[in-house]
């Protein structure tokens, strides 16, 4: 059984996962207010083509309601973001609704491994270490094209940040009307962390 523990910060927000049958999260609001979801294990196969359309997504919690980060983080997201995850001995399963004020997005480039500076996209890092310092990225556009990285040094300027790490990988989007979905496969051995470890950090 793969037992992890993920600790997740969403821009102001935080999440926990311990592992066991299945992975009980909290998420922190600031440094008082806490809340929790389970991230389940599943026997099912979750094709990543964009589309929540598996029944199992149906049965994931989710990390919702998030604040915004600029130009105020004081209050909540307009236009909130909805992550879910699922579990199996081989992957963890990411699906994502990005809601959006219509099908105008900003897209610099096509190409994988792509710059996330002035592009709608959203990425995920996954600090295994809890070291605040070091982290894995994986992340996807509306148009489901993918990048994933490394981060060093608490990633402080752009010295600290490699494209050139490549693991396989699935994922894809979706676009509608006033949202965009996304759903990722990333291979758990695609991520490095001690033997027995138990907790991670994540950052959105």
């Amino acid at each position: 059984m793969v037992k992890t523990f993920i600790f997740l910060t969403l821009f102001l927000t935080s999440i926990a996962f311990y592992g066991q049958s299945n992975i009980k999260s909290s998420i922190y609001y600031g440094q008082n207010k806490t809340r929790s979801f389970v991230v389940k294990k599943i026997d099912k196969n979750i094709v990543p083509d964009g589309v929540l359309d598996e029944p199992i997504w149906e049965t994931a919690n989710s990390a919702n309601n998030f604040w915004e980060y600029f130009p105020l983080d004081s209050i909540q997201a307009r236009q909130q973001t909805d992550i879910k995850m699922l579990y199996d001995d081989k992957n963890l399963y990411i699906g994502i609704v990005v809601y959006a004020l219509g099908k105008d997005y900003s897209i610099q480039s096509l190409k994988r491994d792509y710059r996330a500076g002035n592009s709608d996209n959203i990425s995920l890092l996954f600090d295994t270490f809890s070291d605040g310092t070091n982290a894995f990225l994986f992340g996807i556009n509306p148009y489901g094209v993918r990048r994933e990285g490394l981060i060093s040094g608490g990633g402080q300027d752009s010295r600290n940040f490699t494209t050139t790490w490549d693991v396989k990988w699935k994922g894809d989007s979706k676009i509608y009307s006033t949202w965009y979905t996304s759903e990722m496969v990333i291979p758990l051995t695609s991520f490095k962390f001690k033997e027995g470890e138990t907790k991670w950090r994540f950052n959105s």
